[in-house]
C-alpha cells in the first residue's frame, strides 16, 4: 500500500512520525534514524525557523531551560 506524502509536509507538527510512516508504507526496510541526520546536515537554520514544528520544539525547550534555570 503506497502512502502519499502530505500536502504541505512544512505544516507537520510531527516531521518524524510523518517520515516512518512513509517508509513504512513504501515496503522500504530502512530505519528513519539513518535519515535524520542527512536531514539535519542539511537543512538552513532559517528554513527551520519557518517550520511548526521546529518552532514547537525551540518553544519547549526554551521554557525547559528556564524552568531548571529558575529552580533552586
Amino acid at each position: 500500500m503506497e502512502v502519499p506524502c502530505p500536502r504541505n509536509p512544512e505544516r507537520e507538527l510531527d516531521p518524524k512520525l510523518t517520515l516512518r510512516r512513509l517508509l513504512e508504507g513504501s515496503g522500504l526496510r530502512r530505519r528513519p534514524e539513518g535519515l535524520y541526520r542527512f536531514f539535519g546536515e542539511k537543512i538552513r537554520l532559517d528554513a527551520l525557523r519557518s517550520l511548526p514544528a521546529f518552532c514547537a520544539f525551540r518553544d519547549e525547550l526554551t521554557r525547559a531551560l528556564r524552568d531548571l534555570a529558575a529552580s533552586p
